[in-house]
């Protein structure tokens, strides 16, 4: 997403996760959501905003970390003080996708093997036959 004229972008890593936890009740991730809970519009878009920056500051970590010639640009609160709400709305979104990419789990592993039947042969049986 471009903010003040630079593509920004964000990630919930170990780093911003710890950050994050930090604001959250008993800072448990899992009360994230109780975060936004009877606050204003204006509170709700300030808290964003301090969660963009820690979001960010994930990102440009990371690609420092991969690559030491990387001089980091973080997003400031101010970077962001004059945006339109629909642009708050839009950054609302990538923030929402960069925590759920972020907190996501996947395994990778062998797709699952044909079971075999008793006094059947199988295309499996036939090629290590022939192996």
């Amino acid at each position: 997403m471009i903010i003040r004229g630079r593509e920004r972008g964000f990630e919930l890593n170990v780093q911003s996760h710890a950050e994050i936890e930090k604001l959250c009740e008993n800072e448990d991730f899992s009360n994230f959501m109780k975060l936004f809970e009877g606050k204003s519009q204006g509170e709700n878009i300030q808290l964003d905003m301090q969660i963009a920056c820690i979001l960010n500051k994930g990102y440009e970590d990371r690609l420092a970390y991969e690559d030491p010639s990387y001089s980091p640009v973080y997003l400031q609160m101010e970077d962001m003080r004059f945006m339109k709400i629909v642009d708050v709305q839009k950054m609302e979104q990538e923030l929402i996708k960069a925590i759920l990419s972020g907190s996501e789990t996947t395994v990778e592993g062998e797709p699952p093997k044909p079971e075999k039947t008793a006094g059947k042969k199988t295309e499996e049986d036939d090629k290590s036959e022939s192996n």
